[in-house]
């Protein structure tokens, strides 16, 4: 986990926070007291997961688009 941490540059809590997600969660396997997670689980994990770009300008564009046919 502290490797993980380091890796990742995320706290304990985040990490464990989302391995005990109910839905889609971090695999993890408990040997004993140690959670231990793979570098390359992870690493695929957190890609799955990565927030997709908002293009602003669109958005904006398409409000005032909006705004200008409106009566």
């Amino acid at each position: 986990m502290k490797a993980l941490q380091q890796h990742a540059c995320i706290s304990a809590r985040t990490l464990r926070k989302w391995i005990h997600r109910p839905v889609d969660a971090l695999p993890a396997v408990r040997v004993g007291t140690k959670l231990l997670v793979r570098r390359s689980t992870f690493d695929a994990w957190l890609e799955a997961h990565k927030l997709k770009q908002i293009d602003v300008d669109i958005i904006l564009d398409e409000m005032i688009a909006s705004i200008k046919a409106t009566p």
